[in-house]
């Protein structure tokens, strides 16, 4: 029976899939470094969203201290010269302390607001580093199945191109297939992508797989 050779290529192009990615870390260990590195830097921002909202409660509480002490000092009216000056001197430092005050708070806001951004950044790139793991484990796995399930079949299944049109029972009828017209079925069964019937014509060229039935034959007297 002709073997056809495309297994053995397969079976390289594989291994060298295989080699490559065991070039890189172990993905297993790395997912779950990252996956906790997100958790940290969620808390971190849930920090962060909490000082800011802090942050703005503070400015508004020294927006509402200067407008009370603003309303204490108004008033010249029955003052004299020197008192009014007072008054005014006191109400310049109210306001400057205030401005001070606001300006410190603002400062730190807009450098909570930049670590914020910074570490929405840093989990966004945390995720596709995540998923980009997350794809080569199961590029990783999906290789092994294919290496095994080759290891399985390559010693009970072969190929088989067929030389002139006919039906599966011819088929399976040759010498250099079955050598049995009743095997039929199991050419039907390993085709199914190409055949759909049992009785129709197959194609001159057409590859087929044939599964080894040696074992089948040993024990079937039992």
């Amino acid at each position: 029976m002709k073997t056809i050779r495309l297994f053995q290529a397969g079976i390289l192009i594989i291994g060298t899939l295989t080699l490559c990615f065991r070039l890189a870390a172990d993905n297993q260990s790395d997912i779950t470094a990252i996956t906790a590195q997100i958790k940290e830097l969620n808390e971190r921002t849930k920090e962060i969203e909490k000082k800011i909202v802090e942050k703005v409660y503070a400015m508004k509480g020294t927006v509402d201290n200067y407008s009370n002490s603003e309303k204490e000092l108004k008033g010249f009216n029955g003052l004299g010269k020197i008192e009014v000056l007072q008054l005014k001197a006191d109400r310049f430092a109210v306001e400057r302390e205030a401005r001070t005050i606001i300006d410190k708070e603002l400062n730190d806001m807009i450098t909570l607001i930049r670590q914020w951004e910074e570490v929405k950044t840093q989990i966004k790139e945390n995720k596709k580093l995540l998923s980009l793991r997350q794809k080569i484990i199961e590029l990783e796995t999906n290789v092994k199945d294919e290496k095994a399930v080759i290891q399985l079949n390559k010693e009970n299944i072969e190929y088989y191109e067929v030389k002139n049109d006919a039906t599966l029972k011819q088929i399976s009828g040759l010498p250099e297939v079955y050598g049995n017209t009743a095997a039929w079925r199991y050419l039907l069964d390993a085709n199914k992508d190409k055949i759909k019937e049992s009785t129709e014509t197959i194609k001159k060229g057409t590859v087929l797989i044939v599964p080894n039935l040696r074992e089948e034959n040993e024990f079937g007297d039992l």
